[in-house]
């Protein structure tokens, strides 16, 4: 749809223009001491005003905002916008915010959000106008616990806790001691936007596993499913890459941890990119991971084959040497849970940290891993101010 110049006769006083800046102004420091609604809408559609009014003439009568108010000004008109554009995208859709923000749209090709003004050397500013999208870069946190049952309240309130603590947007827990969940049953421990969730049940009291995650940021689909782990498939929303994520709650038991290595040593890696396992896998690597002397040296052995035979990258915990401890006056320590990547993980994710967190209940830490996400760069067209002096511009 094409939209014209809404005001063109405003473009040939400049006077007029100074005028309504100067009335926005005035009515933004009524708004301030008064705090009344009225005044604040009143000053944003004053704002909409002015720069519609401009029309594609703003780079050239953005120099004398400069010089007559300084650069608060035009920071001041792009705030509100971008205010107006949060505000239009949490409502239902209107023909006057349809029609404020596919206007600006196309007179400024892009969207609020997607401008910047930053100052340059001896200039007064510069603007930016991304041509497409607005590079973005997102930190995305996984919290993983083996919570030792999920069927009390101190439970409850501790995971929504760590929840909030660690701003995730994937939750991991291990030793759930459920044989099912709902959407119900969720809402006990988990806020809103943990939204979706794959799980595999205990069987009797020990086991269980759980991976929920925010729909909004993740597409998730379930690639196997058993006693052992949930392995989701996850598609990350904001730049469209896939990456593979396993929850993993290996057995205690002595024979049944040989099972567990087995099957994890038969699984298909050629089909899991960009994969990631963590959890509590009840097996270390050495003496350094116990506190106290003893350990099955065959386990360890084990252990230590199969990282190798799946080719997989250890991810040191942050300043943690051991994750579960027998909670006696002179305790067991020993560390059971590990992160570990695939090479292709770590060459897409190099900043991976995990990141140990305070343990308020269960015998394990829990703790997070945070990883970036980044938009591919869009081009970016520049503006100098110093063209506007060429007399042919």
């Amino acid at each position: 749809m094409e939209f014209e110049d809404p005001g063109p006769w405003l473009l040939h006083s400049r006077q007029r223009v100074l005028i309504l800046l100067k009335f926005s102004s005035l009515l933004s420091s009524i708004k301030l001491l008064c705090f009344s609604q009225l005044a604040r809408w009143l000053s944003l559609v004053v704002h909409f005003v002015t720069c519609l009014s401009l029309g594609h003439r703003l780079f050239v009568l953005v120099v004398n905002v400069y010089e007559k108010f300084g650069l608060w000004y035009p920071v001041r008109i792009l705030n509100h916008f971008k205010l107006f554009e949060r505000f239009s995208e949490t409502i239902t859709p209107n023909p006057f915010t349809v029609y404020i923000m596919a206007l600006y749209e196309n007179l400024f090709g892009c969207k609020p959000s997607e401008v910047s003004l930053t100052p340059l050397g001896g200039q007064a500013a510069s603007l930016f106008f991304p041509r497409s999208s607005m590079n973005n870069s997102r930190q995305f946190n996984v919290l993983v616990w083996n919570i030792r049952g999920l069927n009390s309240q101190a439970k409850w309130d501790a995971i929504r806790t760590k929840i909030d603590e660690s701003s995730c947007q994937i939750l991991c827990l291990q030793e759930t001691k459920r044989e099912s969940f709902n959407n119900l049953y969720l809402k006990k421990f988990c806020p809103k936007h943990l939204n979706c969730f794959a799980f595999s049940p205990s069987i009797g009291a020990p086991g269980g596993i759980i991976t929920i995650w925010n729909g909004k940021f993740f597409d998730g689909s379930v690639v196997h499913s058993n006693g052992y782990c949930v392995t989701i498939k996850f598609l990350n929303k904001m730049d469209n890459s896939v990456f593979h994520l396993t929850n993993v709650y290996g057995p205690s038991q002595s024979d049944a941890k040989m099972a567990f290595i087995t099957w994890l040593l038969n699984v298909d890696t050629d089909q899991l990119d960009d994969w990631i396992l963590a959890g509590d896998f009840n097996l270390y690597r050495s003496t350094d991971n116990r506190k106290k002397p003893g350990g099955d040296t065959n386990e360890m052995q084990l252990f230590n084959d199969l990282i190798s035979a799946l080719d997989l990258v250890e991810l040191p915990f942050n300043g943690r040497t051991f994750t579960w401890s027998n909670m006696q006056a002179d305790p067991l320590l020993i560390k059971l849970d590990w992160v570990f990547c695939s090479p292709s993980w770590s060459w897409a994710h190099p900043s991976t940290k995990i990141q140990p967190l305070d343990r308020p209940i269960s015998d394990h830490i829990p703790f997070v891993i945070t990883f970036g996400s980044t938009i591919p760069k869009s081009n970016i067209f520049r503006f100098e101010i110093t063209g506007l002096n060429i007399q042919t511009f």
